[in-house]
């Protein structure tokens, strides 16, 4: 009997090549879509309408970015609240451990050296605040600087005192009432600082807008 196919390999290298073809189409198809590159702002806002069979009828998406000079000068105070900060630790600190001085072993020396050094860094506070200018045209900023610096001057005037009542001979009546002057001046310059950043993430700069609509 004859085989009606005399060269039966003949199919093989055809049939490979559909299943590699086959095999290449499945998985560049399988492969997740490319994720585009996006761009970082100081602050975005999406906002979108829905009709009341669940269809979206526009969506609206704003960036900004606050000019160079106004985030320059936050920037500053940013670290001028830092510092206060840490002064603020070290001095009650230091007063904390006069109190209990039975039980820590503080010394009159170094108690006394740890509130003038909070002197000296209160003034350079007091001084840097009347070095810096906030961004001229912007009336709130001017405002809050205003604040800030009076704040700054109530925390000079108030280390002071905690000086003068450390070293006063009273019962340390003076001294507790400077220290909690101090903590209410600290408490302002705090408050007012929050209360700019709060505007000044509100401010509008430069940026872009998109609006899409669609329906369904």
């Amino acid at each position: 009997m004859s085989n009606p196919d005399p060269k039966p390999g003949r199919w093989i290298l055809p049939l490979i090549i559909i299943g590699m073809v086959g095999f290449t189409y499945y998985f560049v198809s399988s492969l997740p879509a490319p994720t585009p590159e996006g761009t970082t702002t100081t602050k975005a806002t999406s906002t979108s309408t829905t009709t009341s069979t669940g269809s979206s009828v526009g969506t609206t998406t704003t960036s900004t970015t606050l000019p160079e000079e106004i985030q320059s000068y936050l920037d500053d105070m940013a670290q001028q609240k830092a510092d206060l900060d840490t002064l603020s630790t070290d001095l009650l600190a230091a007063n904390a451990a006069w109190n209990d001085k039975t039980n820590t072993g503080a010394t009159y020396t170094d108690t006394k050296a740890a509130f003038q050094e909070a002197i000296d860094r209160a003034t350079v506070l007091d001084e840097s605040l009347q070095t810096l200018t906030p961004p001229a045209g912007n009336a709130d900023l001017a405002s809050f600087h205003e604040d800030l610096s009076t704040a700054a001057g109530k925390v000079l005037d108030t280390t002071k005192s905690a000086l003068a009542g450390l070293q006063s001979s009273d019962t340390g009546a003076a001294r507790d009432a400077a220290i909690a002057a101090f903590n209410d001046a600290v408490a302002e310059f705090t408050s007012v600082y929050d209360g700019m950043v709060a505007a000044m993430s509100g401010a509008t700069g430069t940026g872009d807008t998109t609006s899409t609509t669609s329906g369904g």
